[in-house]
C-alpha cells in the first residue's frame, strides 16, 4: 500500500520551498493544491494487478503521504497590491490606515460589481464585448523535464481557448501617436494623475477626448487630447502612420538557442518541431563567440 502511494508521487514535478530551502528538505507538489486531489488521481492511476492493496480513504492516503514522502502542497501567494500588503503587515494599524484600507476594499467590490454588469451586458447583447486582463505576478505553468510531464488536470468545462499565432509583422508601435497631444491637464486646468485613475471612458463620436474618474463614485472629468481646430482634428484622425515594432527577425540569445537545440537533441522536444528551432535566429554573446550549429546525429 505504501509502495503504491510513493510510486504514484514520483512522476510528479516537485519544487523546493522558496523561503526555507536552507532549513528544510521538504519538497512541494507544484500545480496540485491538496491531498484530496492527489487521492483522486491515485485512485484513477493505481493498477489492481500490480498493487495488492491501496489506500481506501482520503485520510489513509494523507497519513501515508505525510509519513513516507516528506512532501507538501505548493500554494503560491495570492498577488497583493501595495495597500493590502502594507495593511496586512501592520500589527496595529492606525485609524488613517484602516480608513484607507476600507476605502480600498470598497473600491475593489465596486470594480467587481461593474465588471459583472459588463459581462452580463455582453452576454445579452452581441454588439458589446467585455474583456478582462489579469496581470499575475505569481503564475505556475506546466513545464517539461527529462521524463516528460503529463498534464491531466486541465480545465474541461466551458468554451476552449482559441489560440492565434502572431508574427513580427502583427506587432505595431503606437508611441508615435502620443506626440504633440495633451496628456497633462483636463478641461478644468487640473493636472491629471494618471497612476490614480480608476475608470477611463472613450466614445467613438468624441474621438478628441477621454473621460476618466479617480473613484467610481466621482463625476467624470474630461481631457481634450487633440488641441487643434475641428478640421485639423478630423485630418489627424485619418492621416497617421503606425510603425511596425520589429523590422526583421526577433533574435534570441545564443544561450537560449543552445538550450533549445539541446532539448531537440535529447528529443524532449519532438522531432517534428526541430526544424523550427534549428532555423531560429540568435544573437551571439560576443563577437568572438564560436558559431553554434545543430547536429541531428548528436
Amino acid at each position: 500500500m505504501i509502495r503504491s502511494v510513493c510510486d504514484h508521487v514520483k512522476p510528479f514535478p516537485l519544487v523546493e520551498s522558496h523561503y526555507i530551502r536552507k532549513n528544510s528538505k521538504k519538497l512541494y507538489l507544484e500545480g496540485i493544491k491538496s491531498a484530496s486531489r492527489m487521492f483522486t488521481l491515485h485512485c484513477e492511476w493505481i493498477d489492481g494487478e500490480k498493487y495488492r492493496a491501496k489506500a481506501l480513504t482520503k485520510r489513509q492516503y494523507r497519513e501515508m503521504l505525510n509519513a513516507n514522502c516528506n512532501i507538501g502542497f505548493h500554494k503560491p501567494k495570492k498577488d497583493l497590491c501595495d495597500i493590502c500588503h502594507v495593511y496586512l503587515n501592520k500589527k496595529i494599524p492606525t485609524e488613517e490606515e484602516k480608513s484607507t484600507f476600507l476605502k480600498h476594499q470598497a473600491a475593489r467590490k465596486a470594480a467587481r460589481h461593474l465588471k459583472q454588469q459588463d459581462k452580463d451586458a455582453a452576454k445579452s447583447n452581441n454588439s458589446i464585448v467585455a474583456a478582462t486582463f489579469d496581470f499575475e505576478k505569481v503564475l505556475v505553468t506546466p513545464h517539461g523535464d527529462k521524463n516528460g510531464t503529463l498534464v491531466r488536470w486541465a480545465k474541461v468545462e466551458g468554451e476552449p481557448y482559441e489560440v492565434k499565432e502572431m508574427t513580427a509583422s502583427n506587432i505595431f508601435d503606437f508611441k508615435s501617436l502620443l506626440a504633440n497631444k495633451n496628456w497633462s491637464k483636463n478641461t478644468d486646468s487640473e493636472k491629471i494623475q494618471w497612476t490614480c485613475l480608476r475608470e477611463v471612458t472613450v466614445h467613438a463620436p468624441h474621438y478628441d477626448r477621454i473621460e476618466y474618474k479617480y473613484d467610481f463614485e466621482d463625476e467624470l472629468k474630461t481631457i481634450i487630447v487633440l488641441r487643434s481646430g475641428n478640421r485639423n482634428k478630423e485630418r489627424l484622425t485619418r492621416e497617421f502612420q503606425i510603425e511596425k515594432t520589429y523590422h526583421g527577425n526577433i533574435l534570441i540569445s545564443q544561450d537560449k538557442y543552445k538550450d533549445l537545440i539541446n532539448l531537440c537533441q535529447s528529443e524532449i522536444i519532438p522531432k517534428k518541431y526541430h526544424q523550427f528551432y534549428k532555423s531560429s535566429k540568435f544573437e551571439k554573446n560576443s563577437q568572438n563567440a564560436p558559431e553554434y550549429t545543430y547536429d541531428e546525429d548528436n
